[in-house]
């Protein structure tokens, strides 16, 4: 290869990282300058000491055996997308993963899991599986004025997931409901119950050092109500049952808080949980998602961490421990992990690689849609699944699979009806023409968008920098 041929190709690499470089920043809402402003207002919250992060949760995967280790196989718990990208105050801006996973698996409430599979390991061989989150954290105050919450329009399936019971959310069982009922009384405005349960929940709870004191912990929130004792997943769990139960739509979040010493790597063995902690988040009408920490040792009351966060906290997921480890092998394997976080420097930041663009995601009043198949941007247009958005707005789907015909319908008589393949739709009664055709993808019916905010007479709402559709009824 010639002088001329090694100089394009450099020519060429440096563009390259060039181009992902501006990208990336283009992705950080702004780019890090940001970081240097005080606060940020909006109509719900202000936001103040933003500063950016990185975190690098590591794995060590070694073979401490004599023969070869085989059948290697190691599941991480990732951050939950549709949950930090949405969030002011803990916003992930960007992921990257040395090397890829074989697989990412996704569960309905967004939580993402990478699998990695390592054929084999010969002795003292050892392998590192990297992941890199940047984010942007700004301590957080929401003005909630509680003549102005309204009531839940949204149908029952949007919020099921936020209602019902799950793992150590106990919110069915007779006890559980009894307090609740109990605690709220007559009240019915959201927010004063909210505002009642995280009274109860502090004055209730004694926080318990499992590693001081012979006492269980991490039981959840039916344990926590029956022995008042627990750490800060029994706080949140506990105050979520009880919203649940009350029928204020909560959900826990896992992550990690402004306690871990920053740039230093902590060491965790044999896949345990790495140091981090939980909270809360309860949804109100017209205002969306907003946090609340239940989990301090004073009891005089401090309602500031009802409507806010008050330390540097980093969401990971919801209802399930970030970056939690499994794994299986044959052979003598040991697993390591270690989690560091590092203060980014504006002035002298290298933003992540970026090779791919995260796909858009999509939600209907700040309540996520997670979908087998995820929306896809086509010519400038967004194709979503049909059955999935149609059904969280509570409308009743119908195909006929001899004419590949859909027709939906909504109990107040809204209507559409779509040929698979066409570009023709009939909407209440008339003739629609779409910006592209129905079309079938990895076995969903896939459709535009605007014909979903057109029958449900929605608003949509884009944000470039985080890709978030944000479907809202209008007024």
């Amino acid at each position: 290869m010639g002088k001329n041929s090694k100089w394009s190709c450099l020519r060429f690499s440096l563009y390259r990282a060039l181009l992902l470089s501006l990208l990336v920043i283009l992705v950080m809402s702004g780019g890090l300058q940001a970081a240097t402003d005080s606060s940020t207002d909006s109509s719900i919250y202000t936001l103040k000491d933003t500063q950016y992060y990185r975190v690098v949760h590591e794995y060590f995967v070694e073979n401490e055996g004599e023969k070869n280790a085989t059948d290697i196989t190691i599941k991480i718990q990732f951050i939950n997308p549709a949950l930090t990208r949405q969030m002011p105050y803990s916003t992930l801006l960007a992921s990257y993963y040395e090397p890829k996973p074989n697989k990412i698996f996704t569960d309905e409430k967004g939580n993402q899991t990478g699998k990695y599979k390592i054929a084999q390991l010969k002795p003292g061989e050892k392998r590192i599986i990297r992941v890199y989150h940047d984010y942007r954290i700004s301590l957080a105050d929401y003005k909630i004025d509680r003549e102005k919450v309204g009531t839940y329009q949204l149908q029952p399936e949007a919020l099921a997931l936020y209602l019902n019971a799950s793992p150590g959310i106990e919110c069915n069982h007779p006890l559980i409901h009894a307090k609740a009922d109990e605690i709220v009384g007559t009240e019915t405005n959201p927010f004063l119950k909210a505002k009642k349960i995280f009274t109860f929940v502090n004055q209730h709870m004694t926080y318990t050092d499992p590693n001081k004191e012979n006492v269980e912990t991490n039981k959840g929130a039916l344990w926590a109500l029956e022995t008042g004792k627990g750490v800060c997943e029994d706080y949140a769990k506990l105050m979520v049952a009880l919203l649940r139960a009350s029928g204020v739509p909560a959900r826990t979040i896992t992550g990690w808080n402004g306690e871990i010493e920053l740039g230093k790597k902590h060491m965790i063995n044999n896949g345990s949980p790495l140091p981090g902690h939980m909270w809360v988040e309860y949804y109100l009408p017209d205002y969306g998602w907003i946090p609340a920490d239940p989990t301090f040792t004073s009891r005089k009351m401090d309602y500031s961490r009802l409507t806010g966060i008050k330390q540097p906290s980093f969401a990971e997921t919801s209802e399930m421990r970030g970056h939690a480890v499994s794994y299986s092998f044959r052979g003598k394997v040991n697993i390591t992990c270690a989690l560091t976080i590092k203060k980014l420097d504006p002035e002298n930041y290298f933003p992540l690689p970026l090779d791919y663009t995260p796909a858009p995601l999509l939600y209907l009043e700040d309540i996520p849609i997670i979908f087998d198949v995820e929306p896809l941007i086509e010519n400038g247009h967004t194709l979503v699944p049909l059955r999935k958005v149609f059904k969280v707005m509570g409308a009743n789907v119908v195909w006929d699979n001899a004419s590949k015909k859909i027709t939906v319908s909504t109990s107040d008589e809204r209507s559409v009806e779509l040929q698979v393949g066409s570009n023709v739709a009939v909407v209440n009664g008339e003739q629609v023409l779409l910006d592209i055709p129905v079309s079938i993808k990895l076995n969903k019916t896939m459709i535009p968008l605007r014909l979903v905010s057109e029958m449900m007479d929605c608003e949509v709402n884009w944000d470039g920098n985080t890709r978030i559709i944000n479907l809202r009824f209008k007024k």
